[in-house]
């Protein structure tokens, strides 16, 4: 469930300051973008590479923790999340998983309340997540 394979998360995690700029220089466009927006942003170059390294560390320590947070869950509200994030509906997740519309808000809400964020943002999270597998051929 990770952005990164985890020999390239754990190559970031150990990075020394400016290691990466060496390794950037190989994507000749990447480096063309990093180049254009030190000059229109007025910083150096070696800004923008820090700025991309700290948000993919960001994305990566947020991971660890949506994934905490799915571990702490129980199953009803695994699957609640689940069938949320394939973008079914609360009354929809309540037939496929036999229990009433208000009992999946509830559950709902404690999942909001677990991640910190609300349903757009939650499907935005988790939206790497392969959903598809962990629920498997069952059918909403």
């Amino acid at each position: 469930m990770f952005l990164l394979p985890p020999r390239i998360r754990d190559l970031l995690e150990k990075r020394p300051k400016g290691l990466f700029r060496g390794a950037f220089s190989k994507d000749e466009t990447l480096v063309q973008r990093v180049r254009e927006m030190a000059a229109f942003q007025h910083r150096a170059e070696q800004e923008i590479y820090d700025d991309i390294i700290k948000s993919g560390m960001k994305a990566l320590s947020d991971e660890d923790q949506y994934e905490d947070v799915w571990a702490s869950l129980s199953s009803r509200e695994q699957e609640v999340t689940a069938l949320t994030c394939l973008g079914y509906r609360s009354y929809e997740i309540a037939g496929a998983l036999g229990i009433s519309y208000e009992t999946v808000r509830t559950h709902s809400k404690h999942v909001y309340s677990k991640f910190g964020l609300n349903r757009k943002a939650l499907r935005r999270a988790l939206g790497r997540w392969d959903f598809e597998a962990w629920w498997g051929n069952r059918q909403v």
